[in-house]
């Protein structure tokens, strides 16, 4: 069944594809693409801009991570740097201990500390005055037998005849304590 509007909308499908193959022909002519080939690359256009888009994402996503770990090189760094320092710190104080070691010595009775010298005058002189070392009660033993044999010794009179040589032996006796305290 046919009517005016059956027709219209068939003069209207032909002037629409006149029309189309028109603008098909100017833009082959303008162009040199026809209709489809411009569709396909529009779609492909739309393709690698999606494409595109996810890239600059990507990167964008690319970019945040170096500079997260480029940040935590920087502090990786820093720390080992500070390490480095104190490593050096404790080096330097163990090089000072050393050479301070290999030149002074202490007394290991009281601590004092003082400079090695090649004749050891220090270390001598040291352990005559050290109020700890061993030597002074070895020094305080001496001074007492010393007063005690003095004491004995003043109690008999030179020349005084004692039985069995004792005269002779209270002469070596004050022989022996002159020569011991130095005395001529």
């Amino acid at each position: 069944m046919e009517n005016g509007w059956t027709k219209r909308i068939e003069e209207l499908d032909v002037e629409v594809a006149k029309l189309t193959a028109e603008r098909d022909a100017d833009r082959r002519r303008e162009y040199g693409y026809s209709q489809q080939t411009v569709d396909a690359l529009t779609v492909e256009r739309d393709k690698l801009e999606a494409e595109k888009d996810k890239l600059r994402d990507d990167l964008s996503m690319d970019k945040a991570i170096l500079q997260n770990l480029l940040y935590r090189e920087r502090e990786e760094k820093r720390a080992l740097e500070d390490a480095m320092t104190d490593l050096q710190a404790e080096r330097d104080a163990a090089i000072k201990w050393l050479e301070e070691y290999k030149s002074k010595t202490y007394c290991a009775y009281c601590g004092a500390t003082f400079n090695i010298d090649s004749d050891a005058t220090h270390v001598t002189e040291h352990i005559r005055t050290c109020p700890h070392h061993p030597m002074r009660e070895l020094e305080a033993e001496n001074r007492r037998l010393r007063e005690a044999l003095d004491l004995i010794i003043s109690f008999i009179p030179d020349g005084w005849g004692m039985p069995l040589g004792f005269n002779q032996v209270a002469q070596q006796a004050r022989e022996a304590m002159k020569e011991a305290s130095h005395e001529s």
